[in-house]
């Protein structure tokens, strides 16, 4: 609302509606893509942690957490790491990848409206 062109847009005589639709919004879409996928990647880290801590989906449901709870077992940890260790780089890939592709679709953005 303090930006110069919301302001020029009113000096001009455009209606709130229009400077909402054409000026605002706009300029809100790189905010609204870095932000989705940094939650996205939140909300993976969120079910995971839950379900390795044992409060998420049951154990018989398969899940990130799930898979990786079981490297609490000595057991398991040591003699068999084909259980846990696919599912901790996945983890691993998917945050750094969704944080990459928002940091991206922002940039993009952000070019976009500097053009226009």
């Amino acid at each position: 609302r303090e930006k110069d062109y919301v302001k020029a847009s009113k000096l001009s005589g455009s209606s709130p509606f229009s400077i909402m639709w054409k000026q605002i919004f706009p300029n809100l879409s790189s905010q609204f893509y870095a932000q989705s996928a940094l939650a996205f990647a939140g909300n993976i880290g969120l079910e995971t942690g839950i379900s390795y801590l044992g409060y998420g989906l049951p154990y018989t449901t398969p899940s990130l957490g799930t898979l990786v709870n079981k490297a609490t077992d000595p057991d398991v940890m040591t003699q068999s790491p084909w259980m846990w260790v696919p599912a901790a780089i996945l983890i691993l890939l998917l945050s750094v990848s969704l944080i990459f592709i928002g940091q991206t679709l922002r940039r993009v953005a952000d070019q976009r409206q500097s053009l226009a």
